[in-house]
């Protein structure tokens, strides 16, 4: 609920939120990217992504 209230204020402050303030246009790239990569990897051992998977879906309840 904090940090809910710090976004709200820096909102209405500033009047925008910027979360890449401070970095260079290549930096920002390069993090996007490395988001991207980590999304669409296809994992090595198939068998344990789908463990890791089945033990998530026990984690989670609807």
């Amino acid at each position: 609920m904090e940090a809910l209230q710090v976004l709200k204020f820096g909102i209405k402050l500033k009047g925008t939120l910027s979360f890449s303030r401070g970095l260079t246009q290549d930096e920002q790239l390069e993090y996007l990217e490395s988001l991207t990569n980590d999304i669409f990897a296809v994992p090595i051992d198939m068998r344990a992504y789908i463990e890791s998977l089945k033990s998530y879906e026990t984690f989670v309840t609807y």
